[in-house]
């Protein structure tokens, strides 16, 4: 993909870009293997090794460099500057596991602090943010887009698989106190406008992840343009799951600036019809709630569903069986005929 629909992320970047991380001929100790560096950069986290982290942060190995990342996170190290470097990687799935740390973060109120569990849990983890893009090529086995459901790109594989996200990554000492370094208001407004710019990366699932991550922004840390360019994003961009995660992020923005996208939303695909029709829960608008009735007649049994309960337990046979009537048994619905996903 030569280059991103949604351009406008570039006006919010810094004038100079970041530099890269620096990448060393193998970590702080040339020799060591691969393996026992990526494994030092996991405990490392664990041990509050800040020095040891922080040089496995330039590792000539993208996994170790990623796990590093992650080791930062939880000692409370993260901070625009660190995202924007790893943000400048090489590796698409640095550059990934960085936007998916600060999506976390900021999910959880962190974004400029420690938590326990700001680095053991990704989107689709949780089953409380309108985010993107967890319900991939399975999208049509169960429930999954109801609103209760509507996470974010935890599930694209990820580039750097290593240790760093096992499960004994939520043990060790997580209860220590706050670093609150980085939490101002200019840090908070970096990371956001960083973030944003990544939804026009060239790698589909860094985009994809920053797109959910923007949702997630605290709106000090929002930039303003936030709303259109995840707007285009869900409009044009060439990956489907991008679009399916600009959609969920403006239905978690809500602002009504977005709205216009989310009803377009609903003359796609099934997947992207689903994450429009949860993403009009948002709107306190009039074509939100006419939307909404016109999905109780969608082809797809799940957009339907969200309609249902959205629309409240009563409205939702009685929706249907009018629709269904006016519409006839051939109607497509708000979108086209679905094709196989």
């Amino acid at each position: 993909m030569a280059a991103s629909p949604s351009t406008g992320p570039r006006a919010d970047q810094p004038a100079t870009d970041p530099p890269p991380i620096a990448v060393a001929g193998g970590g702080a100790e040339g020799g060591a293997t691969r393996s026992a560096r990526l494994r030092r950069a996991v405990i490392a986290g664990h041990r509050g090794d800040r020095e040891d982290a922080q040089a496995l942060v330039g590792d000539a190995d993208p996994a170790v460099r990623a796990a590093a990342l992650g080791a930062l996170a939880r000692l409370g190290e993260w901070d625009a500057d660190l995202l924007e470097r790893a943000l400048a990687d090489p590796d698409a799935g640095v550059r990934r596991r960085a936007v998916t740390i600060a999506g976390r973060r900021a999910a959880r109120g962190t974004i400029g602090t420690f938590s326990a569990s700001s680095d053991t849990a990704g989107p689709a983890d949780r089953p409380e943010h309108t985010a993107g893009p967890a319900d991939r090529p399975e999208h049509t086995a169960g429930p999954a887009d109801r609103p209760e459901h509507t996470a974010g790109p935890a599930d694209r594989p990820e580039h750097t698989a290593g240790p760093a996200d096992r499960p004994e990554n939520t043990a060790g000492p997580a209860d220590r106190p706050e670093n609150t370094a980085g939490a101002g208001d200019a840090d908070l407004a970096r990371q956001g406008a960083a973030l944003l710019a990544a939804t026009a990366d060239p790698d589909p699932g860094v985009a994809e992840a920053a797109a959910w991550a923007v949702g997630e922004l605290p709106e000090p840390a929002r930039p303003r343009r936030a709303v259109p360019v995840l707007a285009a994003v869900a409009g044009g961009h060439p990956d489907p799951l991008c679009r399916e995660a600009a959609v969920a992020a403006l239905g978690a923005i809500g602002d009504p600036g977005g709205l216009q996208a989310v009803l377009q939303a609903l003359n796609g695909k099934p997947p992207l019809r689903r994450r429009a029709a949860v993403a009009l829960a948002a709107f306190d608008d009039p074509r939100a709630d006419q939307a909404l009735h016109r999905c109780l007649a969608d082809r797809d049994w799940q957009v339907r569903e969200v309609a249902e309960e959205l629309l409240g337990s009563g409205a939702g046979g009685a929706g249907l069986d009018s629709a269904a009537s006016d519409a006839g048994p051939d109607s497509a619905g708000p979108g086209p005929e679905p094709t196989a996903v």
